[in-house]
């Protein structure tokens, strides 16, 4: 199937029939499948894949080489790095007052290369990606 669809900046990427893409913002090379539904104002990088029944919402900035697997949800204000896998059903949350987590924690709260880490964490920085909310790195 090569299913091509040309966004405004004459980019091209490739959607299933099947697929929602309300975005203008999508790399080259990027690959959506049947029944994931991307947002208007999602900045998809390029060359990423979004499996099948992934939502983007709005507001949400993916990198390039991002691989979204089957069934992950990424909410408002999430910023995903280049090069980041997301597996099946990972879960994200851009929970503004969670109940708990690790203040002591360290963690950097964005998806970054190069290594891996999970953890709950509240940063002051506007540009970080989960805010707090579970920050899986790795690359």
């Amino acid at each position: 199937m090569t299913p091509t669809t040309d966004v405004q900046s004459g980019i091209s990427y490739m959607a299933h029939p099947l697929a929602l893409v309300e975005s203008d913002e999508i790399g080259e090379g990027t690959r959506i499948w049947a029944f994931a539904h991307v947002m208007k104002n999602a900045r998809i990088g390029c060359g990423c894949n979004i499996g099948e029944h992934c939502y983007i919402e709005q507001g949400v900035t993916l990198g390039n080489n991002v691989t979204v697997k089957n069934g992950v949800n990424v909410w408002r204000g999430v910023t995903i790095e280049d090069d980041v896998f997301l597996g099946p059903n990972c879960v994200l949350t851009n929970d503004p007052n969670p109940r708990a987590y690790d203040r002591r924690s360290q963690c950097h709260n964005r998806l970054r290369r190069g290594y891996w880490s999970v953890c709950l964490h509240r940063s002051g920085r506007s540009s970080d990606s989960f805010r707090p909310g579970f920050c899986v790195s790795g690359g």
